[in-house]
């Protein structure tokens, strides 16, 4: 990663330092309680290897210390300035070669990451065991208002409007939850649902088991 310019990651450098409160200006709040229904999808047990992926600054992560406190997070996210204000177990890596062995990990979440780095879901089926669970939550592509609200508010409280341009226009272009969930099961995943998350499904979570 050292010395080649990725824009995406640049792009989350530079608004790391006001990403939580744009979070939580944008959403009402709500996506705290998005990040804790897609954590309890997930259903971390005491014991188990969870890996976080594009953990950001660690919502995610400390929900599943809370319900599992047993459990084995380990955080992975291409931004160092994110992973500077997460305090958790984590590593800085490319989402598309992650330094975990095959068949590792017993659950992954993925909260709004899956959008920046699109070819990694084979990567994440490579170290997930046989039965581990797969979360997404995600702005999938959709008729609603997300896109609308990342260049509304995102710009102003993080005073980088390019950065939430492309976050907006992220949106636009990806897939829809039932595309993903189809891709899921096309890349060895079972029993894969799909949900929308209130209100009127401007977030949606997608849960598949690894076969």
């Amino acid at each position: 990663m050292t010395g080649v310019r990725d824009p995406i990651r640049e792009t989350f450098e530079r608004i790391a330092h006001r990403y939580d409160l744009a979070n939580r200006v944008m959403s009402a709040g709500i996506d705290k309680w998005w990040r804790r229904r897609a954590v309890a999808l997930l259903a971390p047990i005491d014991g188990e290897h969870i890996l976080d992926l594009a953990c950001g600054t660690g919502d995610c992560g400390k929900e599943i210390a809370r319900l599992a406190p047993g459990a084995h997070v380990v955080g992975i996210d291409f931004a160092r300035e994110m992973l500077r204000r997460n305090g958790g177990a984590v590593a800085q890596a490319d989402a598309r070669l992650l330094p975990l062995a095959d068949a590792s990990i017993d659950g992954a979440i993925c909260a709004f990451g899956f959008r920046n780095v699109p070819d990694a879901l084979g990567e994440v089926a490579r170290v997930l065991r046989p039965g581990a669970r797969l979360v997404a939550l995600e702005f999938f592509r959709g008729k609603h208002l997300a896109h609308g609200l990342a260049r509304a508010l995102g710009g102003i409280v993080s005073g980088d409007r390019a950065a939430y341009e492309y976050l907006a226009a992220s949106i636009e272009r990806y897939v829809s939850a039932d595309e993903f969930a189809r891709t899921l099961e096309a890349s060895g995943f079972a029993s894969v649902t799909a949900r929308a998350l209130f209100p009127s499904g401007v977030a949606h979570v997608v849960k598949g088991v690894r076969s």
